[in-house]
């Protein structure tokens, strides 16, 4: 793999990551989406050394997050 093939592989595994994340964010448990917006907070912290984010991946998780703030359970 050339530096480049490797970037854009790493790139599209963590964009996968960070929708199955976003996808457990509207989980009906709130002990998932609990976890689920911890592991996307881990991740955004990790791809932040370096990597940017993807606009509309941005507004996803802007998204993901403003929910929360609405959630029903106060643990999320």
């Amino acid at each position: 793999y050339s530096s480049a093939a490797s970037d854009v592989y790493k790139r599209q595994m963590n964009t996968q990551l960070l929708n199955e994340k976003l996808e457990e964010c509207k989980h009906y448990d709130k002990d998932n989406r609990f976890m689920a917006a911890t592991d996307l907070q881990s991740e955004i912290l990790k791809q932040n050394a370096g990597v940017q984010l993807e606009e509309g991946m941005e507004k996803k998780i802007c998204n993901a997050f403003i929910a929360h703030l609405n959630d029903k359970s106060l643990d999320v």
